[in-house]
């Protein structure tokens, strides 16, 4: 994955940028700048499925939150805005606390990105405002 940002134009406003291979199932999170990032975590993740598909391109980070709740009134943990409704989130949790869906590496979504919850969070806590994305096949 580092290869392939480093040989495309892959700007970011901070030294942190996000790469999503949805074949893969892959969030890989680097520090660096433009052509000279370092992969420094590599995650597994579920995508949107065939009928509510993950956007795909070039996007930055935007607002963040501890949780939302779901109109099937279940919580996800830790959001990263990638654009618009389409977020990086923890796995899906019932309002009791239980975990709801904790599978990674399918196509089961709405079209967000579910991240195991430590790996949400540390996407919430670390990568700044206006950090690059870039989200392909």
């Amino acid at each position: 994955y580092q290869n392939i940002v480093n040989s495309n134009n892959c700007p970011s406003a901070t030294s942190y940028y996000i790469y999503v291979n949805l074949t893969r199932h892959a969030v890989c999170i680097f520090t660096g700048s433009n052509h000279n990032w370092s992969a420094i975590k590599i995650y597994s993740c579920t995508i949107g499925k065939t009928s509510t598909p993950t956007i795909k391109g070039r996007f930055t980070v935007g607002q963040k939150g501890l949780y939302f709740i779901t109109e099937n009134n279940l919580i996800c943990k830790y959001y990263t805005q990638i654009s618009g409704d389409y977020l990086f989130h923890s796995i899906l949790y019932y309002p009791s606390g239980g975990i709801a869906d904790s599978r990674l590496g399918m196509n089961l979504s709405h079209g967000c990105i579910r991240l195991a919850t430590e790996n949400a969070y540390y996407i919430y806590k670390n990568v700044p405002y206006g950090s690059g994305i870039w989200i392909q096949t």
